[in-house]
């Protein structure tokens, strides 16, 4: 191990040293790719969004409304953008993508392999109307009471075997169901619910009030409150007898995050040796006669992530990609990029000739031996075999 002569002074003496006598750490740079852990909290401690798979499934933490578990735990994955060029938010992001892209933009001159604590307040989405900011939900709806299911689905979703007469908990609060009636594979059965019961809903607690045939499910919707419908975050605005307002517009619900995070430069599969520009790949292909292979990606889509983590880092894969001009491409927001290359799953890799002429695709996630195998006949024998 080698150091500079301040800090090997430092060391020997173990006096007059100052911040300035030891080299500075190495920083982060605007246009890098970086990956990045990170677990975000709420200003009451409460879990927001991590990257850490251990940490989401601490049962210790309580979880805030903006919290939602994820098939695919990975770091952070971005460019860090140039601070004067700060791309926008858009409403077709996942919060934890957002949330992703606001920890990239204060990635610049920070200091690599260094845990730090970062402020995420969040931000207006940009170009959202006002059509989908505001939406306006029914506070009630009802539930039929009786209802007929087949015997699979009663024993997939209640674990137990029907019985005319057997009452059984389902594993909601103050709700059971009771076998009523046995014919041709189906099961009739009778919901019930304990006075008060409650039934969980996005919204809030749902209070539930029973009839001879139905449940009327009201939400106790209260103004203020965060709330998260699949990826996007809402706080309710208003709250009235029949319906509720809530604003989706904020990329945090108007919530701000304290965020502990370490930025490490991405050296993995896509980092060193990938391209990020579509044309500037065709165009090295052209001058070096190489095959070009194109990873059409979203790097919130599960299956990608899953690529990313356990096909891509594989030796045979690695060994096998080398002999290619290889690019990535991101086809969130790029519609007319997915027509024209007729993609309808992501990721997807499709191999070309340097003149540009397609030889092979690979669509969703690929076994590891299959993929190197295939990729390695393409660079012995490159034949089309799409027609």
């Amino acid at each position: 191990m080698r150091f500079s002569l301040p800090v090997l002074l430092c060391t020997l003496v173990l006096s007059g040293c100052t911040a300035t006598d030891i080299a500075p750490k190495q920083q982060v740079q605007a246009g890098e790719r970086i990956i990045f852990d990170y677990t975000c909290r709420t200003a009451n401690g409460e879990l927001a969004a991590t990257s850490r798979k251990t940490v989401a499934e601490d049962s210790g933490l309580i979880h805030s409304p903006l919290f939602a578990p994820l098939n695919t735990y990975l770091p952070g994955y971005e460019r860090v953008p140039d601070p004067q060029q700060v791309p926008a938010l858009s409403q077709t992001m996942a919060f934890e993508e957002m949330l992703e892209l606001n920890l990239a933009r204060q990635a610049s001159g920070a200091p690599l392999d260094t845990a730090q604590t970062l402020t995420v307040e969040g931000e207006l989405i940009s170009g959202i109307t006002s059509r989908d900011r505001y939406l306006t939900m029914k506070r009630s709806f009802q539930k039929k009471r009786r209802v007929s299911i087949p015997v699979s689905k009663f024993e997939e979703t209640f674990k137990s075997t029907p019985v005319i007469g057997k009452t059984i908990a389902t594993g909601t609060s103050g709700i059971s169901v009771t076998v009523q009636a046995l014919a041709d594979d189906k099961v009739d059965i009778l919901y019930n619910a304990e006075p008060g019961a409650a039934f969980p809903a996005p919204f809030g607690p749902g209070i539930i009030t029973q009839t001879d045939e139905t449940f009327e499910v009201k939400t106790e919707a209260k103004v203020d409150s965060i709330v998260r419908t699949a990826s996007m975050i809402g706080r309710i605005t208003g709250v009235d007898e029949t319906s509720f307002v809530v604003d989706y517009g904020h990329s945090s619900g108007f919530t701000p995050l304290t965020c502990e995070v370490v930025f490490q430069p991405f050296t993995g599969p896509g980092g060193q040796g990938w391209l990020d520009n579509l044309d500037e790949a065709k165009a090295e292909s052209r001058r070096t006669g190489k095959p070009l292979l194109v990873h059409f990606h979203d790097q919130w889509n599960s299956a990608n992530r899953t690529f990313l983590a356990t096909i891509l880092p594989d030796p045979n894969v690695v060994a096998a990609t080398s002999g290619y001009i290889r690019v990535r491409v991101n086809t969130l927001d790029r519609i007319t990029m997915l027509k024209e290359y007729q993609l309808a799953t992501i990721p997807s890799v499709l191999i070309f000739d340097s003149e540009g002429k397609e030889l092979q695709r690979f669509i969703g996630v690929p076994k590891v031996d299959e993929f190197a195998d295939g990729l390695q006949k393409i660079l012995a024998d490159p034949k089309p075999v799409v027609q």
